[in-house]
């Protein structure tokens, strides 16, 4: 057992050594877990039961739940998400329970292999969004008119990275000014007008493809490979150098984007064109993506339940200068009688202007 959990998510998995049994084992449960799961999910579990066969230094058919406890241990004191922790739990799990008939005895019925469901840690608050002024600026400091042209799109169509990333040329609708966004997480494609971004699309397209693409070719392909498109970890890390490029305060990160504009449509779009914009039910958007916080609350109990209409710019204006005057009245000794008719002008006009 190793002395602590590795992260290789800047490394990579290539230079981790894994025995020839437990290159069968995870093999043959990628294959079981391709039933329900989709490609990128693959990937995504693949580097999981990796880390766990790392961790445990021997062949994952043979552990014990002397071995499984000292594993817990290890992952719960990790400084690696709460988020991560869970998966990489699920994982082991529905592994035990793939490769080991008598798991339940075995292992305790896997009652120590506890999921944290508080979520401690991950949940953004609305001062962790993007603000409309904070993605402009991130705009501008992109130096290439592609990563310009990824931010925009994912400022216009709050899509999750690895839609835009696997976008292919025929997805664009050039007369409608329109884009078809698959998702391998739902299976489904939804379509999103765009504005600003198409524009950016079209130049990209001229200046930075040496041939005219085809539209099976992937819009942000690969440097190293044009039939692979860029991975999300190359687009985590560019925008991780723009954070520290700028010294941004708040953390960047692709998926950051999605939350900023949905928190925004949730509460401007109504429930059915909210869900084809996201992708995901009103219920998930309310759970997962409305950072709402006590504005939010005062401004709709204001407006829908205690009636209380703010005043506007020209009106406080106006009580600042009838305060003024009466100021200016009373260091004059004017009479109560002047003092009631001047005010009784004054909302005489504030009537007559609304």
């Amino acid at each position: 057992m190793k002395s602590q959990i590795i992260s290789y998510k800047k490394s990579g998995l290539t230079n981790v050594s894994l025995s020839n049994r437990n290159k069968i084992l995870i093999e043959d449960f990628l294959n079981y877990c391709k039933i329900t799961a989709c490609d990128s999910s693959i990937i995504k579990i693949r580097g999981k039961i990796i880390l766990i066969a790392d961790t445990f230094e021997k062949d994952l058919d043979k552990i014990t739940q002397k071995n499984l406890e000292s594993f817990l241990i290890l992952l719960n004191n990790s400084e690696l998400a709460i988020a991560t922790k869970n998966d990489i739990k699920k994982n082991l799990k529905r592994f035990i329970k793939r490769n080991y008939k008598d798991w339940s005895s075995k292992f305790n019925g896997l009652m120590d292999v506890k999921l944290n469901t508080k979520q401690e840690g991950r949940r953004l608050s609305k001062s962790d969004l993007l603000t409309p002024d904070e993605m402009q600026m991130i705009i501008s400091s992109a130096e290439s008119i592609k990563h310009k042209t990824i931010l925009l799109l994912m400022q216009e169509t709050a899509n999750r990275p690895e839609e835009i990333l696997k976008l292919k040329w025929g997805a664009i609708d050039n007369n409608s000014k329109e884009i078809k966004l698959h998702s391998s997480k739902t299976g489904e494609d939804r379509i999103i007008p765009i504005n600003e971004s198409f524009q950016h699309l079209e130049r990209y397209k001229k200046e930075c493809f040496y041939e005219p693409p085809r539209n099976t070719d992937y819009v942000f392909p690969n440097p190293r490979n044009s039939k692979k498109h860029i991975t999300t970890q190359a687009l985590s890390d560019f925008i991780l150098k723009i954070e520290r490029r700028l010294k941004f305060k708040k953390h960047l990160y692709p998926y950051l984007w999605r939350h900023s504009i949905l928190s925004q449509m949730i509460t401007k779009l109504s429930p059915k064109v909210y869900e084809m914009y996201s992708g995901h039910s009103l219920e998930t958007g309310m759970k997962i993506y409305a950072h709402l916080d006590t504005t939010n609350i005062k401004n709709e109990l204001w407006e829908k339940v205690y009636n209380i209409e703010e005043l506007t710019k020209e009106e406080r204006g106006e009580i600042k200068k009838l305060k003024e005057d009466l100021e200016e009245l009373r260091k004059n000794s004017i009479s109560k009688q002047d003092v009631l008719k001047l005010v009784q002008n004054a909302l005489m006009n504030t009537n007559e202007g609304s």
